[in-house]
């Protein structure tokens, strides 16, 4: 809800009303512009909903110039605004009326003419169909505006070129008589399929698009029809001697925009567990027998913000010879993603059709965006149902008795070879115990099960050690408002099936602590380096996503090999296990943002990583990132960031938070104080303002009208140390012009200011 920036790529029609527009730019967002009138030295704009009578708009802000961004609204909802202009002596000079509506929560499908457009929360495809089936243009948003993801110049997305070996070049984008067909289309899932000629043979590409931010196109050649669906009589052998004399390459550039901002980018190695993040715009890797073609991006446009957005192409299958993977920075002065291949090199690849006669494998493409709050409360695709979480995990030791590893060969021990085993969940004074600390979440490990496997080698049995006392466990956690997290392998699907929520858990409020959460992973049951089942994981979590409920909660981890296809149904992810997560997550801001994937998810750190816990919790509040406290243990160091937190309902918040959104709401004269907003209401909100760097003085000035603050508030300073005894809180006066009082901030200082309203 403030000054609308000058320059944005709209995708939404404007309801007009003479000198008023309403134009929807998001699922939880209506922009107003009206031109200046004569005399005015203020505006007062005023709302309620559509349907109800004239006169009922409420005050929602005011405005010293015209135009005004509404936040925070209800998807698929129309409004009704009245602004009136007032002169200098506040006289009404006139008042403009008009309506508009929010954009549907989800996927919206258009088709105008040979244009098909997709638009979800958070990202919007647009094919030209006569462009062979490609995409013609990639958006994404990030708070602020819509913005192009590709580079126009150079062509359609993936832009798949074949060159014979006697000279012909094949565009797909170039080639005429695509058909196309619309074969679902929901709000959650859209099918899209296209049919290209090339040479003398068809090619399918099919598009499956979800709300989350996920696209998968299955690329098929050659396509032939078979009578009843079946593939009896196709002669695979001259199939793929139709492609030994091809070469060809596809991939992705990315606009200059996105370059010209803040970029941090990685790429995956063909053995899971390495990984490479942290790379610059400037960098360029090609690694021909090592590399997996999928890599991923985290860009920001504003300088002085952090990374809102994410980007991760991906191809699902490579020969382990005769393909060349290439991403970072061209010679050109642009940024891209390329995979070349020989045709003959096709014959290799593994887990594709090439018994039933042709060749089909998958690319695809991941668009996240920063997470801003519980289900209901946001677009679908910007939940995080644990924001603000205050979490402790127990997980117990996985050290192996001295003179005892020799007897277990696999990754995780029984409980039987540990030194220190955790065998009981925690008892009834023990959850008491962290409930007095502030605990909303316990995550239990696998210790709750009676077998807890080795990373399928070999697996879990999910079987409770104690049905009885899991249930005792779970129900005491409920009486102290207190969720659960049951542990599970994201690379042991069975899991799925387990009586989790029939038998103990809570639809819809508890949910599961997904490992290995990752299709990378699943080399552990039977695929291998050169093909990961992207498509098949993200319908795997999807399916999680059901089993705990909208509301419900799933966080992820998985060591060093992050990534989108295993992620974007999830809430949160855990960072900290591998070594070059622990290395760089608390050297700076945006390593943080960078390694926790805040651009994307909920960042979970682990509480085992060694930096200073001062510096730790100062980064929890600063970035909205939500610890794993081990049990048993305590937290200490989260006191003070947890009373502030607790102050309000956090299930009814909205973060806005500069570092994962380009939205300044705050203004800081400070860069080293961090100052993210959860807003509950206009009656209620919760600014959080964290020092980073040195002892320091700042100014802080709250953008009321971007918040939607009108009124008068009473505003409390809250300040907690290690014990509740130590909170304290003061009052102190807010400005007109929204400024705070501060003092001096020492390093790792945080505070809360807490904004009550008193009248509207």
């Amino acid at each position: 809800m403030s000054k609308k920036p000058a320059a944005r790529v709209s995708t939404k029609k404007s309801a007009r009303n003479k000198a008023l527009t309403v134009e929807s730019i998001a699922p939880d967002r209506l922009d107003l512009h009206w031109a200046a009138v004569p005399g005015a030295e203020a505006y007062r704009i005023f709302c309620c909903g559509a349907d109800e009578p004239p006169g009922d708009e409420a005050p929602l802000a005011g405005q010293p110039e015209p135009g005004y961004v509404h936040r925070g609204l209800a998807p698929a909802t129309a409004y009704r605004y009245r602004v009136e202009a007032r002169a200098a002596d506040g006289a009404t000079l006139g008042q403009l009326t008009a309506e508009g509506r929010t954009r549907p929560d989800g996927l919206v499908t258009t088709r105008e003419g040979q244009r098909l457009t997709i638009r979800g929360d958070a990202f919007e495809l647009e094919w030209d169909i006569r462009q062979g089936g490609e995409l013609a243009g990639i958006r994404q948003y990030d708070g602020a505006d819509w913005f192009p993801i590709n580079d126009p110049a150079a062509g359609t997305v993936p832009g798949l070129t074949f060159t014979a070996q006697d000279g012909p070049v094949f565009k797909l984008a170039e080639l005429p008589g695509t058909q196309c067909a619309i074969e679902k289309q929901t709000a959650t899932e859209v099918i899209v399929a296209f049919t290209v000629r090339i040479a003398d043979c068809d090619a399918g590409l099919k598009y499956h698009v979800f709300r989350e931010g996920a696209l998968f196109c299955e690329l098929t050649l050659p396509r032939e029809s078979i009578a009843d669906d079946r593939t009896q009589g196709v002669d695979a052998e001259a199939n793929m001697r139709r492609l030994d004399a091809l070469t060809g390459q596809l991939g992705l550039r990315l606009a200059p925009e996105i370059c010209a901002g803040k970029l941090a980018w990685g790429h995956f190695r063909r053995h899971y567990p390495i990984a490479r993040a942290g790379l610059g715009r400037n960098d360029q890797v090609t690694e021909p027998d090592r590399m997996l073609p999928m890599a991923v991006v985290d860009y920001g446009r504003a300088a002085a913000g952090g990374f809102t957005n994410r980007l991760e192409f991906f191809i699902e299958d490579s020969p382990p010879r005769g393909a060349t993977t290439r991403f970072g920075a061209d010679q050109q002065g642009g940024f891209g993603f390329e995979w070349h291949f020989a045709g003959r090199a096709l014959r290799d690849l593994n887990f594709t059709c090439w018994d039933m006669g042709f060749l089909r494998t998958r690319w695809g493409l991941c668009l996240g965006a920063a997470r801003k709050g519980a289900f209901g409360q946001v677009p679908v695709s910007r939940r995080n149902n644990l924001l603000g979480a205050r979490i402790f995990h127990a997980s117990g030791s996985q050290a192996v008795l001295d003179g005892r590893a020799e007897h277990w060969p696999y990754n995780v021990p029984p409980v039987t070879l540990l030194r220190s085993p955790q065998t009981a969940l925690p008892s009834d004074e023990e959850i008491r115990s962290m409930r007095r600390q502030g605990a909303n979440v316990i995550v239990v490990h696998q210790f709750w099960m009676r077998s807890g496997g080795s990373n399928c080698e070999p697996p879990a049995d999910y079987i409770p050690r104690d049905p009885a006392d899991l249930k005792r466990f779970v129900d005491t956690c409920h009486r102290h408002g207190i969720r659960v997290g049951l542990y599970m392998r994201g690379v042991e699907k069975y899991a799925l099936f387990q009586p989790y929520f029939e038998q103990f858990l809570q639809r819809d409020y508890d949910g599961l602590y997904v490992d290995w959460s990752n299709p990378h992973a699943l080399g552990f049951q039977g695929c291998n380096e050169l093909h990961f089942s992207a498509y098949n994981y993200f319908l795997f979590t999807r399916a999680l996503r059901e089993r705990v409920g909208e509301k419900g909660f799933l966080i992820g981890h998985s060591g060093a090999g992050p990534c989108l296809p295993g992620l974007a149904c999830l809430d949160a992810y855990v960072v900290g296990e591998a070594k070059d997560q622990r290395d760089n997550l608390y050297n700076s801001p945006d390593d943080a943002l960078h390694w926790g994937l805040a651009s994307c998810m909920g960042t979970h750190p682990l509480s085992s990583i060694n930096a200073p816990e001062a510096r730790q919790a100062a980064y929890a509040a600063a970035l909205a990132m939500s610890p794993h406290i081990r049990f048993p243990g305590d937290a200490h160091h989260m006191q003070a960031v947890w009373h502030i937190w607790n102050t309000i309902p956090m299930e009814q918040a909205v973060l806005y938070n500069s570092q994962t959104e380009n939205l300044q709401v705050v203004h800081c004269s400070a860069p080293e104080v961090h100052t993210p907003v959860y807003r509950v209401s206009a009656d209620l909100l919760l600014l959080v303002a964290a020092n980073l760097g040195p002892a320091t003085e700042t100014t802080l000035r709250l953008d009321q009208p971007a918040l939607g603050m009108t009124g008068s508030y009473n505003v409390s300073e809250l300040y907690a140390g290690p014990t509740p005894a130590d909170f304290r809180s003061q009052r102190v006066e807010i400005s007109p012009d929204g400024a705070l009082p501060t003092r001096r901030f020492a390093q790792y200082e945080v505070r809360g200011y807490l904004l009550k309203r008193t009248r509207a």
